[in-house]
């Protein structure tokens, strides 16, 4: 039998306490804020994200969209999800803003009572940072700014 121990326990038999520096509650946890990005890349607090990405007051996924097409209801099911709802949901269209969200997509957030916010991807997460640091219940859906080729994405995999 193996196991990891720390010094201060291995006399006792017990492992070290893996959640001993972990947020002990849901208000000690950092917010987030998106600090920097690149064409391909968010950096999300100490993260850096390759590609879209969604992101929480507090947490963060990868995002499977890669273009504005590719913003629909089915891409954005997530959001009516949380708990305690959102206020506002910061969609980023990447580089610039193509056009406007279909109609479908704005109307049904509305109807869940979420206001649906699109510009450029840089100005939804300025906005989303500055509101989120506010500790308002906000989120984002940004598309990174440009797609990765297919051989750039093969790359990053490996």
């Amino acid at each position: 039998q193996h196991g990891y121990s720390n010094r201060a326990f291995s006399s006792l038999g017990k492992g070290q306490d893996i959640f001993a520096n972990v947020a002990k509650t849901e208000e000690q946890s950092p917010r987030l804020s998106v600090r920097g990005f690149g064409p391909h890349t968010f950096q999300v607090n100490e993260s850096e994200v390759h590609g879209s990405v969604i992101l929480l007051p507090k947490t963060y996924f990868m995002w499977n969209a890669r273009k504005f097409e590719d913003i629909t209801l089915e891409s954005l099911a997530i959001f009516p999800l949380i708990h305690p709802r959102l206020e506002i949901l910061f969609v980023g269209c990447g580089e610039r803003m193509p056009g406007l969200l279909p109609k479908e997509i704005t109307q049904y957030f509305k109807k869940k009572g979420i206001i649906v916010e699109a510009s450029d991807s840089a100005n939804a997460a300025a906005t989303y940072n500055v509101l989120n640091g506010e500790g308002r219940n906000v989120a984002a859906a940004l598309l990174s700014f440009d797609d990765f080729t297919d051989e750039e994405r093969a790359r990053d995999e490996i």
